[in-house]
C-alpha cells in the first residue's frame, strides 16, 4: 500500500521526486518542468523506445497513456512558459530521434541498395508509430499553444525534420533501388516484398504533406520513363517471336495491363493511373499496331 506521497508503509526507499506526484492533484503540485518532463520521458517516450528496439514488441497501456497527457495538460494550465518549453522539447526529441536512431541505422551500418531501401522503410515504420504516439499525448499544445501562438502543428514538424534529416539525404539513392525491384516484379522473380515499394513511394507524397508534387516530379516522371523502355523491349521480344501470333499477343498485353494496374493499386498513387494506361496502350498496342494486323492469326 501506498500513501498520498508516493511512500511505502513498511519504510522502504523514498521514490524519485517525479513519482511523488499524483496527477490527479492539483496542477500546482509539478514543482518544475523538468519534473514534469521525466514523467513524460519515463513513463513514455523511454517506453516507445523499448517497444521500437524490440522489434515494436508490446504496447503503450492506457493508464500510462493518461499519465503522460495528463502532465502534459496540467503543465499547459500550470504555466505558460511550460507550453514554451513543451513545444521546443518535442522538436529537440523528434529531432535527436532521427539523428541518434534513425539516421545511424540507414547511413552508418554500411548498407547499400536493397538494404538501404529496406532500412529506410524500416526506420520510416518506426518513425511514424513514434510520432503518432507523441502527437496523441501532446494533443492539447496542437490545440492550444500550436494555435494562439501561430507555431508549426507537431506533425507538420515531425514530417519537416524526417524529410530534411533523412529523405532528401537518401531519395537519389534509393529511387534506382526502387525501379529495379519494379522490373524484378514485372520479370516474375521471388523475394519481391511490395509493402517495402509502396512505403518508400508513400514518403515522397508525405513528406509533402498530401501534396502530389514531389511524388510526380522524383518518382512518378522515371517511373514512367522506365516503364516505357521496359516493355518497348517486351514488345520487341513479342513482335520477333517466330512463334507469337496476334491472339497471343493481344492476350499477352492483355495480361500486361492487368498486371500494371494491380502493381499501381499495390504500391503506386493513384493519379499515376491515366498517364500509365496511356503509355502502356501506346508501346504495346498503337506503335507497333501495322506489324499487329500482319501477324499470323491464332
Amino acid at each position: 500500500m501506498m500513501n498520498k506521497l508516493g511512500k511505502k508503509k513498511n519504510g522502504s526507499k523514498k521514490r524519485s521526486e517525479a513519482d511523488h506526484i499524483d496527477l490527479k492533484e492539483s496542477k500546482d503540485l509539478i514543482p518544475s518542468f523538468e519534473v514534469g518532463w521525466r514523467i513524460i520521458y519515463d513513463t513514455g517516450i523511454k517506453r516507445l523506445f523499448e517497444i521500437i528496439n524490440s522489434g515494436m514488441k508490446g504496447r503503450i497501456s492506457t493508464r500510462e497513456f493518461v499519465i503522460i497527457y495528463t502532465t502534459v495538460y496540467n503543465m499547459c494550465l500550470q504555466q505558460k512558459d511550460f507550453q514554451h518549453d513543451l513545444y521546443n522539447r518535442f522538436c529537440s526529441t523528434v529531432r535527436d530521434y532521427l539523428l541518434n536512431d534513425c539516421r545511424p541505422r540507414i547511413f552508418d551500418n554500411d548498407k547499400h541498395g536493397e538494404y538501404m531501401l529496406i532500412e529506410l522503410v524500416t526506420q520510416y515504420r518506426s518513425y511514424r508509430f513514434f510520432v503518432k504516439w507523441m502527437v496523441s499525448t501532446f494533443g492539447y499544445l496542437d490545440r492550444q499553444y500550436v494555435k494562439r501562438f501561430h507555431k508549426s502543428p507537431l506533425k507538420k514538424v515531425a514530417v519537416k525534420e524526417f524529410k530534411e534529416i533523412i529523405f532528401v539525404q537518401v531519395k537519389a539513392q534509393c529511387i534506382p533501388v526502387a525501379l529495379e525491384l519494379i522490373e524484378k516484379d514485372r520479370d516474375c522473380k521471388a523475394g519481391i516484398d511490395r509493402t517495402v515499394l509502396h512505403d518508400f513511394i508513400a514518403m515522397f507524397i508525405d513528406v509533402r504533406g498530401g501534396d502530389l508534387k514531389t511524388y510526380k516530379e522524383d518518382f512518378e516522371k522515371v517511373y514512367l520513363q522506365e516503364t516505357t523502355k521496359y516493355y518497348l523491349r517486351k514488345a520487341r521480344i513479342m513482335l520477333d517471336d517466330d512463334e507469337m501470333d496476334c491472339s497471343r499477343y493481344l492476350r499477352t498485353c492483355e495480361a500486361i495491363i492487368e498486371a500494371e494496374q494491380q502493381r499501381e493499386l499495390d504500391y503506386l498513387h493513384h493519379c499515376t493511373h491515366t498517364d500509365l494506361l496511356r503509355r502502356l496502350y501506346a508501346v504495346l498496342l498503337v506503335s507497333p499496331q501495322q506489324q499487329i494486323i500482319t501477324m499470323p492469326r491464332g
